[in-house]
């Protein structure tokens, strides 16, 4: 059976920034409880290029995507989650 590993993130993009607040998670019912830790969203970068490299240097095959002004949260994983499930699927579609 082939592995296969799909990382994908959000955060700071160019111009693209994530909003330190961010009414949807913060203002409903639903989501006072989780508020899409804005620094987690900004700063996470230095960890993936860490793990991108790791893999790079033992020849290990991934697909990688960010998404700018991502969000690490529920909400913003349901906004991409057919993204990795059609990769693991064997639908990959890198656009």
């Amino acid at each position: 059976i082939d592995k296969q590993i799909y990382i994908d993130n959000g955060g700071d993009v160019d111009d693209v920034k994530v909003p330190i607040l961010d009414v949807q998670d913060h203002l409903s019912k639903e989501h006072w409880w989780n508020p899409g830790y804005w620094w987690l969203d900004s700063q996470l970068q230095p960890g993936i290029d860490a793990m991108k490299l790791a893999l790079d240097a033992k020849g290990i095959e991934y697909s990688y995507r960010r998404f700018a002004g991502g969000r690490h949260n529920e909400r913003g994983w349901a906004s991409r989650i057919d993204k990795p499930l059609l990769y693991l699927y064997g639908i990959h579609d890198e656009g």
